[in-house]
């Protein structure tokens, strides 16, 4: 029989034999390793160490070809697997490495974040899967990157550059975008305000940058009343942009102001638009107007779907309310007089019953949105001017025949003027 010296010998070289065979089959599985069974891998490899499986040499072996694996898998990884990528980074810097810091992953894991920032779905599968063409970055792409390297820096696996970074690359993003574009993704951006300083700041710029002096440029009010729809939606989702920005209010109110004076009524009509919630259409329009002349400027209704965006503004912003219900006093009472002032011949009146016509319908419109209010002055100009020009036609053989149809301008305007 064996000595029991001969016996131990034999088994410390069968167990030494053993270990070299299964480090020389799992470093090259390790190579062929998924980004699935990353994990696993970890576990086992943490576990072959703390048995003494594997001793100090080949555990460094196991350990070098793991992290050059996951290196690899890392450079690949899709946006949504990122998260999963800092698990299993948290996992070999816990486990394998017993809490040192694993510099090659976290190179990589960083260099992965920047690549996505430009080509977010340029390898957007993940474990080498073809990745479809991107055609530009999203603010959603944008949202869920700079999330995603939130999570990873709060967790200590990459630096504070990386959400910084995705912070910037929105900022761009919203200092070039449209204002439709603005409106349309306004639930992204404002939960990357809440999440990142200065996206606020930017998209104020951003509106500012829509509203030039008006000596400069004039907008149109289909422009204006996208801004304003902007304005609402970005507010809607946190980001208090009228608040935090005196000069964005201070914009809004010199292009308002210029453009009262300057938009055509049909533009005008259009910036009072409200849905007829009841079967008279006027007295629906009323009740709106009541609500936006008495609600505090932080009420909101319950639905105003179909309410224009200028209208919703001047609830929001009194001062703005303020200058637009000046502005379009003005501007009704102004034109009253000018249509009233034009007529000097029988063929003059039935042009001016159809401008009359028309600016009586904007007025109306704006005095039941509250945004009109005839004061004495306004009155006193309208009611010279329309007097003015019956006496003409009663004093003229030419404009007597259209007598009636010009008492029926004046007392109108009477009507209009008294409430």
């Amino acid at each position: 029989p064996a000595s029991p010296r001969h016996t131990a010998e034999d088994e410390a070289a069968r167990l030494q034999a053993h270990r070299a065979l299964n480090i020389s089959e799992l470093v090259p599985r390790i190579g062929r390793m998924t980004f699935a069974e990353a994990p696993r891998f970890v576990r086992h490899i943490a576990w072959l160490r703390e048995c003494g499986i594997a001793d100090t040499g080949c555990g460094a072996v196991l350990l070098q070809a793991l992290t050059r694996r996951l290196a690899e898998l890392f450079s690949n990884v899709a946006l949504r697997s990122l998260l999963v990528a800092g698990d299993t980074l948290a996992q070999v810097e816990g486990g394998p490495l017993g809490g040192e810091p694993c510099a090659p992953l976290r190179k990589a894991l960083e260099a992965r974040l920047a690549y996505l920032l430009y080509h977010p779905a340029g390898a957007g599968a993940s474990e080498g899967a073809a990745s479809a063409s991107a055609s530009g970055v999203s603010i959603e792409d944008l949202r869920k990157h700079h999330a995603c390297a939130a999570d990873l820096a709060r967790r200590g696996l990459v630096g504070p550059d990386a959400p910084a970074a995705a912070a910037a690359h929105v900022k761009q993003w919203i200092d070039r975008a449209s204002l439709a574009d603005l409106e349309a993704h306004a639930p992204a951006i404002g939960a990357l305000a809440a999440a990142a300083p200065g996206i606020s700041a930017g998209a104020s710029a951003r509106l500012k940058r829509a509203l030039p002096a008006p000596a400069r440029r004039l907008v149109a009010a289909e422009h204006f009343e996208r801004l304003a729809r902007t304005l609402l939606e970005l507010e809607a989702q946190g980001l208090q942009l009228l608040d935090i920005d005196p000069a964005l209010p201070e914009a809004l109110l010199r292009q308002l102001a210029a453009g009262l004076e300057a938009w055509p009524p049909t533009a005008l009509r259009s910036l009072l638009k409200e849905v007829d919630r009841c079967p008279d259409a006027r007295r629906g329009r009323a009740i709106a107007g009541a609500v936006i002349a008495s609600a505090p400027a932080a009420a909101e209704p319950a639905d105003e779907t179909g309410v224009s965006g200028f209208l919703r503004l001047c609830r929001r912003a009194p001062g703005l309310a303020a200058v637009a219900r000046r502005g379009l006093t003005a501007r009704v009472a102004r034109a009253i007089g000018e249509v009233a002032r034009s007529v000097r011949a029988a063929s003059e009146v039935a042009r001016a019953q159809a401008d009359f016509a028309e600016w009586t319908e904007l007025a109306n419109r704006a005095s039941a949105a509250g945004v009109l209010a005839f004061g004495a002055a306004e009155r006193d100009a309208v009611i010279d001017a329309v007097t003015r020009c019956t006496e003409r036609c009663m004093a003229s053989a030419e404009l007597l025949p259209c007598a009636k149809e010009l008492q029926d301008m004046e007392w109108a305007a009477l009507c209009l003027i008294g409430g």
